[in-house]
Parts: structure tokens; C-alpha cells; sequence
């Protein structure tokens, strides 16, 4: 392991890899060296008395002020592992002093309700949260810091109340807690015995303790330095439902009560609910839950599931995501309201990318309701576990849609829980090799991609379950402190994502969708691996959500890619008909666009939507595969074994790709009046192939390279997995030749194209 230096800025003066940026920010360089980063110091003795934060917009995108200036919202955070999880212990007082030397002034720790009301009563360990603060503050006195509250019950209490928790479709629930010390989460993602999210109970019992909590540490010293509170519950904190991966919740006591309440909220009298499911003898007292029968029926029409016929299952899944919500909102507003200043509040929620393809049963599909509510101000998850994702090469992406947070006003917080070369546990054990170099690439790629697209990141620290933190090396630190200080420069200047081609993807769909991704394959691959593929074929790109649609800026879009869209109401189908389908730009309609419209299945509305014959066939082949006409060396397929397929029979379009069995033509393009409709029978995959794509729509492709770009907020970035002689063409007209190292991460000001960080 590498020693720490103290005087990093003279370290960076001395490494070959930081002239430019030392050169560049010297003035930065100097104030950091002071130790007056930002509005705190760690060394003087001296603190702010009253941190006040605000998320609002500043400079044309959602920020963290404190006492009205803009930070970088990079935090270093605890983790739930025993001799990790309390600041005040050895290993984190040590990791906690190694980031506070490189400029953070943020920092986030755990506590658990169990552990801070640890008899399940009104009776508050008030010391154990002030020490928890204390940990950091006497360390770095002017610091700011995050509670993530774990809001799950204890296990007492859930033994206590077997009749409020949770019972699965699928299996019996197992008692699989452990004794001694241990996470309190281990067994989150199993068949265990955990509340039900529809447990009222529960949730006033949470309710009462979170009041007890604010209106107790607000009146502290250590409270002055609270900026936010992040509400955590479900598996992991995460939001989602308590063995969703693997099994089939909630058919317990506490969910039916409040199923029957929704549905009679929705259909009003016991005739409407009969009509919608399809079934003359159910009523408000007699409907229950669906089990696996109705979880998983042989669909009739492949993927989809029939509004006819399937009702039942359609209103359970959009009643359990409306649950999830309905808590997150509640103990979020009742943080603020005692909290006596402004208090930021965030969740985990918005994993849409790498949900395991179980969003119907675990994910966060209320996204709108969230993203709208005033009690929330920040989404937060880790990146995308994906190897495509992760590896050298990958595309470094978020679970969540970072561009919905912007446009909400909303910031978008990555936590990289990735370990490093340091952690040799994950190395020897689990294959996850890495080395420093890797590290550092990955370090710059994961950063800056969130930096670009508007969001910030948290370092999420496992490091002590081996002795030593994941960045405690001097190398790593100084990237930190280096990247730190070139996003502190560039968020000075107004933002601007320089994105000209929009993905559009969809919640609702998933309540009509099959229950699995070993099922529904189809929206695995166009939400999944064609967004990987998508930070290689190098155009820039924006994501936004169907519902969002009409509060983008369509002007500055040349393509548009309907990724998952396979339900439209036929509002939002006459939306993109008079608002969309105009200005020349190129559509890409991806497998069967609006097929539903929530009441039918109807293949009239593809074929509208697509301005194309289309013809519904059977392929022999297993996986059907597409082969590029361009290039018949790149093609794909989709594993899944029988999905509904549809080709292209249309005089007046023209092929693009085809099916390997038959020629039959699988991707093709046709010009309409004022637009132009490209449409694929399976969902657009291949990075070479979107490229070919949105050139021909007039979109700016920054490099045929094939490497993963962002270009946002100033900053233009290149990750390379192989290296070599690269040219990148910028939006001003400007070009830059390079020659990239294998596995590598290059910063450039994306207006000079003079290089931040090599």
C-alpha cells in the first residue's frame, strides 16, 4: 500500500500526470493547500455554526449551495459493515481524515432505527447519532453531513408482529437471522421475515420516531451540521421489496388490506371492478392479492400482458409501487416539517437500468409521483452492476436517469461501491481483479460521467472489512482531489449537455409486461444492452421518461429513440404524433410501439406509429439474429425463445438489416412528411449500427472510435479500453488527435479541446 502524503499539491507539482491541470487551476491548487476548500476548515480550529442547505437551480442546473455557494457533490460514506459503520471507530477515523485532507467537506454515515431506538419505543439514543456526527466533525470541524436513516424494523419487532409483515407467492418465510455481529441487512434479499411495506403499523411507528429524531438532534451542536437526511427502507435501503430478485412478495394480511383500499379507490363500485377484472363474483371484500397463477400465466400474446384479461395483476403491480412511494414521500415530509431549517431529503429510487429485469415485482415505477413531490430533493443508487458497465471499457452508467433529476430540479447522487486493488478479499475471492491504473481510469470514467450528465457521487466504503479503505492509497487520493477541484472550476460556468439524440423509456409499461426478464427479454435488451452500447456509438445523448416528454426541449433533438414504449394511452400517441413526428428529425420506433394503449393490444397502433406495412411472422431460428447490411460481420440477437416478432414489408422503405433466417427485413428506414421513420423489429442494439443511424438523421458524432464519451458541463471525456491514435471532432468545429493509452480515462475542455487530465 502506498503512504499518504500530506502536502498533496506539491506531490501533484511533482507527478507527470498533473502539470496541466496544476498549471490550469493553480489558484485552486493554492486555496486547497491553505486548507479553506469551499466555505470549511478542517485544520483552524473553527467551524460554521449553522450549515444551510438548499438544492436549487444554479447556472442551468440543480445544485447543492451551502450558506449559498455552489459544492461539488462528492461525499465520502460508511458503510453498514461491522468496524466500518461507526465514525468514530479506528478504520473510519482514518479513511474519514484521508478524504477530508483532499477537500471533501461532505461525508455520510448509517444509523439504523433499531439501533437508535433500541427498544423499540419512544426511548431515543440521542448520544449514539451525535457521535456519529461527532465522528467527522472532530476531524474536519466545518464539514457538512448526511444521515442515511434505515428505516426497517428491528427484528424483535418483526417477530413481535408476525401479522404486519411480509408473505410471499412463492414460499414459506424463513428465519434466517443471525447472532452475534453482523449487518443488519444480510439476509434483505431473501425469503425473510421483514414488515410488510403495507403495514400501517409500521410505518406510524416510523413516522413517530423520525419526528422524535429531527426535534431532538435539531436543537444540538452536532445538528448545526446536518445538511440532509436520506430515507432508506425496503432491501438494502434501496426502495425495493423484500426478496423481489428471487421470490414473489406481498400476499401478507397488511398488503391485501391495502390492495382492496386502492381498488376501491379506483373503481369506486363493486360492478366497475367486476367489468375491469373480467370477473362476475369478485368484490371490495373478496379480492385478494394475485398468487403465481396470475403472476405467471402462459401469455397469450408473448410478452404482454392482456388489460382484458389480466387486470387483476396490472392494478396489484401499480398498488405495490404505489406503497413504496407512499413511504418514501411520508417520512420524507415528516423529516422537513421537524426539522425547524431547511433540511435536504433523498431516497434511493430510480433504478431503472440493471434491476435484475424484476421491475413489476422490486423496482421504482412511481417515478413521477417522486420526482414531482416536494419532500424529496435527491435520487440516489449505485451504477449499473452490469459487467458491460463496470469493466474497463464499460459505459461507467447510472441505475437512474440522471436527466429526469435535472429536469425536476433534482440532483442524481452515484454511490460507487466498487472495490479497488486494495481490497484483496474481492480479488482472491469473488474474481473482481483490478489494478491502480484500472482504478484511476475507472475513478476518472465513473466521476465525470456523472459530472456531465449533472449529478454528483458518493464513495461508498467496504474497504474496512479487510483492514484498510478502498482509496487508501496517495495515487487514488489525489485523483479525487484533482477531479474535485476541475468540476469545482467548471460548475462556475453555465451547464450545457451537449446531447442532440434522445432515448425515450417508459415505467408503466412494466405493470403490463411478463413478470420476468427470462420471459420478457424484449424490454430487457432495449433498456439494458442497448443503453450500454448507446455511450459508444459517439453521439451524446439524453434519457428522459414518457411522461416527460412534453416538458423536453425537442428542438435540439435530430433522432429520437422510442426505446420501450410498448404502451401509449392514446393521449401520448396523439402528443408524439402532432409534436414529434416533425422538424425532419429521424424517430426509432423499437419492437412494437404502443401495441398497448392500456385498455387493448392492437397492432394498428404500431403500424400508425411506424408509417409502415408490417407483417407479424414465425422464425424458426432460436435466438432470431440481425445482421447489419452495412456491415455483415456486425449482427445481434435476442436470446429469448418466442417473442412476438414483426417485419418490415414495405415497397417504399428502404433495408437496413435483416434477419439471418429468410432475409426477411428486420430494420428498415422511410421518409414521411417531415420526419423520418426508422423502425426495428427488435429492439436497436450495436453501437456501430446507432451510429450508422444518427449520422444519416444529421446528429453529431463526436468519434468513430467505438470509446465511451461524455461531453457535459465543459468537460469533454474519453474511456479506452485498448488505446491508439485517436481524432475527436468537438461541436464548435475543433478537432483533437491523440494518442490514448490502453485503459485509460483524458479530460479535455470540451470549447478548446486543451486536455484537464491525461
Amino acid at each position: 500500500m502506498k503512504s499518504r502524503k500530506n502536502k498533496i499539491v506539491i506531490d501533484m507539482a511533482a507527478n507527470h500526470f498533473y502539470p496541466k491541470i496544476l498549471e490550469k487551476f493553480s489558484g485552486i491548487a493554492l486555496i486547497l493547500a491553505t486548507g479553506c476548500f469551499f466555505l470549511f476548515s478542517c485544520n483552524d480550529g473553527k467551524r460554521t455554526k449553522v450549515l444551510t442547505p438548499e438544492i436549487k437551480n444554479y447556472l442551468g442546473k440543480p445544485s447543492l449551495l451551502i450558506n449559498g455557494r455552489a459544492v461539488v457533490p462528492i461525499i465520502y460514506a460508511n458503510t453498514t459493515c461491522p468496524g466500518g459503520r461507526f465514525t468514530r471507530d479506528e478504520m473510519p477515523q482514518h479513511c474519514i481524515r484521508e478524504f477530508a485532507d483532499q477537500g471533501i467537506r461532505l461525508f455520510q454515515a448509517e444509523l439504523f432505527l433499531q439501533d437508535i431506538f433500541p427498544y423499540d419505543n419512544d426511548s431515543l439514543n440521542l448520544d449514539l447519532v451525535k457521535k456519529q456526527i461527532r465522528g467527522v466533525l472532530d476531524i474536519c470541524p466545518g464539514a457538512g453531513f448526511f444521515i442515511r436513516l434505515r428505516c426497517n424494523s428491528s427484528p424483535e419487532w418483526n417477530r413481535g408482529h408476525p401479522e404486519e409483515c411480509v408473505k410471499y407467492a412463492d414460499t414459506t418465510v424463513s428465519n434466517n437471522e443471525e447472532f452475534g455481529l453482523h449487518r443488519w441487512d444480510d439476509h434483505d434479499t431473501e425469503n425473510s421475515l421483514r414488515y410488510s411495506l403495507a403495514s400501517k403499523k409500521w410505518q406510524q411507528d416510523v413516522v413517530k420516531k423520525i419526528t422524535n429524531l429531527c426535534r431532538a438532534l435539531a436543537g444540538t451542536e452536532e445538528g448545526n451540521s446536518l445538511l440532509g437526511i436520506q430515507i432508506a427502507t425496503g432491501i438494502y435501503g434501496e426502495g425495493h421489496y423484500w426478496g423481489f430478485i428471487g421470490h414473489e412478495p406481498d400476499v401478507s394480511l397488511p398488503m391485501t388490506r391495502r390492495f382492496r383500499e386502492w381498488i376501491r379507490e379506483k373503481y369506486k363500485t363493486d360492478a366497475e371492478l367486476q367489468k375491469a377484472w373480467n370477473n362476475a363474483a369478485v368484490t371490495f371484500e373478496t379480492a385478494t392479492v394475485p398468487g403465481l397463477k396470475e403472476r405467471y400465466p402462459v401469455h397469450a400474446d408473448g410478452i404482454f400482458r392482456d388489460p382484458k384479461t389480466e387486470r387483476q395483476m396490472i392494478d396489484y403491480n401499480e398498488c405495490q409501487h404505489q406503497v413504496v412511494a407512499d413511504n418514501i414521500i411520508l417520512f420524507g415530509k415528516t423529516a422537513k416539517e421537524n426539522w425547524p431549517r431547511y433540511l435536504i431529503t433523498g431516497c434511493f429510487y430510480g433504478y431503472f437500468f440493471n434491476v435484475f429485469g424484476r421491475l413489476a415485482a422490486g423496482g421504482h415505477l412511481q417515478m413521477e409521483r417522486v420526482l414531482n413531490s416536494p419532500f424529496i430533493d435527491y435520487l440516489c443508487g449505485p451504477m449499473s452492476y452490469l459487467g458491460i458497465a463496470r469493466e474497463i471499457g464499460g459505459s461507467g452508467q447510472s441505475r437512474g436517469i440522471i436527466d429526469e433529476c435535472r429536469l425536476h430540479d433534482k440532483i442524481w447522487l452515484d454511490e460507487w461501491d466498487e472495490n479497488t486493488y486494495l481490497d484483496k478479499y474481492c480479488t482472491e475471492y469473488h474474481n473482481r481483479t483490478t489494478t491502480l491504473q484500472e482504478d484511476i481510469s475507472k475513478m476518472r470514467r465513473n466521476l465525470t460521467q456523472t459530472y456531465c450528465r449533472g449529478g454528483g457521487r458518493w464513495f461508498y466504503d467496504f474497504g474496512p472489512r479487510t483492514i484498510g479503505g478502498w482509496w487508501d492509497d496517495s495515487t487514488l487520493l489525489r485523483e479525487i482531489k484533482t477531479l474535485n477541484i476541475i468540476f469545482d472550476k467548471y460548475q462556475a460556468q453555465p451547464y450545457r449537455h451537449d446531447a442532440d439524440v434522445l432515448f425515450v423509456y417508459d415505467v408503466d409499461v412494466y405493470y403490463y409486461l411478463a413478470h420476468n426478464w427470462t420471459i420478457d427479454i424484449i424490454s430487457h435488451t432495449a433498456v439494458e444492452w442497448a443503453s450500454a452500447d448507446a455511450y459508444h456509438c459517439g453521439a451524446i445523448f439524453d434519457e428522459c421518461l414518457l411522461f416527460d416528454l412534453p416538458k423536453m426541449d425537442l428542438k435540439k433533438y435530430k433522432a429520437i429513440v422510442f426505446a420501450n414504449t410498448f404502451k401509449l394511452t392514446d393521449e401520448q400517441r396523439d402528443f408524439i404524433k402532432k409534436n414529434v413526428m416533425k422538424e425532419d428529425r429521424t424517430i426509432v420506433w423499437n419492437y412494437m410501439p404502443g401495441y398497448c394503449n392500456g385498455i387493448e393490444l392492437n397492432e394498428k397502433f404500431v403500424k400508425e406509429l411506424a408509417g409502415m406495412n408490417i407483417q407479424r411472422i414465425q422464425l424458426s431460428q432460436k435466438p432470431p439474429t440481425i445482421v447489419n447490411d452495412h456491415d455483415t460481420t456486425e449482427f445481434y440477437t435476442v436470446w429469448n425463445q418466442h417473442p412476438p416478432v414483426y417485419v418490415i414489408n414495405d415497397k417504399e422503405a428502404s433495408p437496413i438489416a435483416h434477419f439471418k433466417e429468410k432475409n426477411l427485413t428486420a430494420i428498415a428506414t422511410k421518409k414521411e412528411n417531415g420526419w423520418t421513420s426508422v423502425f426495428c423489429s427488435l429492439p436497436l442494439q450495436k453501437a456501430g449500427l446507432m451510429r450508422q443511424i444518427f449520422r444519416d438523421a444529421g446528429c453529431h458524432i463526436f468519434s468513430d472510435s467505438g470509446d465511451v464519451i461524455y461531453s457535459g458541463g465543459g468537460i469533454f471525456c474519453v474511456h479506452t479500453k485498448n488505446g491508439g491514435k485517436r481524432a475527436f471532432n468537438l461541436l464548435n468545429g475543433r478537432k483533437i488527435e491523440i494518442e490514448l493509452a490502453p485503459k485509460s480515462t483524458v479530460l479535455f475542455d470540451n470549447e478548446t479541446g486543451e486536455v484537464l487530465l491525461k
